[in-house]
């Protein structure tokens, strides 16, 4: 009987195919959302202050790679909060001052949601350049009025 084998190698190139054209597919989907998610999120750092050139990119530095230490951590300790709010973190802004006792802060927009920041503060250690120090995580929810007491609050 050599009709059986015959008939699984008429069907074997088409599967292959089948399996070339979906990996590529989901190389091309996952590249795809590669580049939006790091070309997309870059956003120009705006520096205030007296900071240098040279101020910045160190500082913008010394929080990247603090932040990448952090979702480390956050993800070991299965604080899935912080940690998405450490993974969509971009810098927004650098405030601060240069000299022996400059500090610097730095801004970070914490993904889609406007009302949620992500920051972190620096301390100049003189000519070793920029060491962290800590972070905060802020978030500005407004305030709905007359909350609570449907809306008769005799006024104060």
């Amino acid at each position: 009987m050599t009709t059986g084998p015959r008939c699984c190698l008429v069907f074997l190139p088409s599967t292959i195919r089948r399996r070339v054209a979906l990996v590529f597919g989901i190389v091309a989907v996952g590249l795809v959302v590669g580049l939006y998610w790091f070309v997309h999120f870059r956003t120009s750092v705006v520096p205030t202050g007296s900071l240098g050139q040279d101020d910045v990119r160190e500082i913008v530095s010394a929080v990247s790679r603090k932040r990448w230490e952090l979702i480390r951590t956050t993800a070991t300790r299965r604080e899935f909060k912080l940690l998405s709010r450490f993974l969509r973190a971009r810098i927004e802004s650098v405030h601060g001052e240069t000299g022996p006792n400059g500090k610097a802060f730095v801004a970070c927009r914490a993904g889609f949601d406007p009302a949620s920041k992500v920051l972190f503060h620096l301390q100049c250690e003189g000519t070793n350049g920029w060491a962290y120090e800590r972070w905060f995580v802020v978030e500005n929810r407004p305030k709905q009025a007359n909350q609570g007491n449907g809306g008769n609050a005799a006024p104060p």
